[in-house]
């Protein structure tokens, strides 16, 4: 593609180039032929040079040739990631993070790793909390605050159920009331990207079904990525038994992929950490055109330099 197609009407110039040199070597050989003495003829159409002759010709044609299409501005399509102005952690709270397959636990590891998350987000990203157990709650609504996101994280508590869909719920809900704020303010009608982390370590026990909280996040085009949190040999102690607490990301994973987010699965502390990490803020990617100039305008300055170069070395003079 070109930003400006029009310009490549210019390459009958090189074309005309090269078909005049072709010409004028036609000739020279025609009229070489003319000679039946041939000392005379090597003195008229020496071929000393042979092959060489022609390298200044090439080098300049192509030199131009580069040049043309580098001003008619050639582009190519790269894909940016998109990165929100709103992002929302819906962190689990449930009784079975209480497991120790992660050290030192599993709520303890999610509380340190949404930490380093709030470290490396961009100031001007605003973060929100979600907790769920039975219910979701909304602990901090999206804000640029950092201590005070921070300051709920670490006020987490354990509660019965598992309730993914009613977080995905309040998440959107926290969401379109920030992003209508944003606008209010700016007087702007453009919507803002916004993003859900979904940290997990079971299936919906508790409210309403994933899929109406993944249909709502569709419906607001609210991408969600989830994490999968815990080992399959997780176990806590509760009401005086031993109870398996496997994790599971399967309901996760189509969380993620029915909203255009992206999964993971953390079996450490470490691994957990990692995906924060690598998480970002992005919420897809769209596809721009840029300017590939550049390389066209320094394979025509190579080039005319290497016809110039030729043609001193070898025949003495520029072409």
């Amino acid at each position: 593609m070109f930003a400006a197609p029009w310009l490549l009407l210019l390459l009958v110039l090189p074309l005309s180039l090269a078909g005049a040199y072709v010409y004028r070597q036609t000739k020279r050989a025609d009229y070489a032929i003319q000679f039946t003495n041939l000392d005379l003829l090597d003195e008229i159409a020496p071929d000393t040079p042979g092959w060489r002759r022609h390298v200044p010709a090439i080098a300049l044609v192509l030199a131009i040739t580069m040049l043309v299409i580098g001003i008619a501005r050639p582009t190519r399509e790269v894909e940016v990631p998109v990165e929100a102005s709103t992002v929302v952690l819906a962190l689990d709270t449930s009784i079975s993070m209480d497991a120790r397959d992660v050290d030192p636990r599993r709520l303890d590891a999610a509380q340190a790793a949404a930490y380093r998350f709030l470290e490396e987000v961009p100031d001007q990203v605003r973060v929100g909390l979600v907790s769920f157990a039975e219910t979701a709650v909304a602990n901090v609504a999206p804000t640029d605050d950092r201590s005070t996101v921070r300051a709920a994280i670490e006020a987490l508590q354990l509660r019965p159920g598992t309730a993914i869909g009613e977080a995905l719920l309040t998440s959107v809900d926290l969401i379109q009331a920030d992003l209508a704020a944003l606008q209010a303010q700016t007087d702007s009608s453009e919507q803002q990207p916004a993003t859900i982390v979904v940290l997990s370590d079971g299936d919906t026990t508790a409210g309403r079904a994933n899929e109406i909280g993944v249909r709502a996040a569709e419906q607001a085009d609210i991408a969600v990525s989830t994490i999968s949190f815990g080992t399959r040999e997780g176990t806590i102690f509760f009401q005086g038994q031993i109870v398996p607490v496997p994790s599971n990301g399967r309901a996760l994973e189509a969380i993620a992929d029915d909203t255009g987010g992206r999964f993971y699965d953390a079996e450490s502390a470490e691994a957990l950490t990692e995906v924060f990490e690598t998480l970002g803020v992005a919420v897809g990617v769209t596809t721009e055109e840029v300017e590939v100039t550049v390389p066209f305008m320094v394979a025509a300055l190579i080039l005319g330099t290497a016809a110039a170069i030729f043609s001193l070395l070898w025949f003495s003079r520029l072409p």
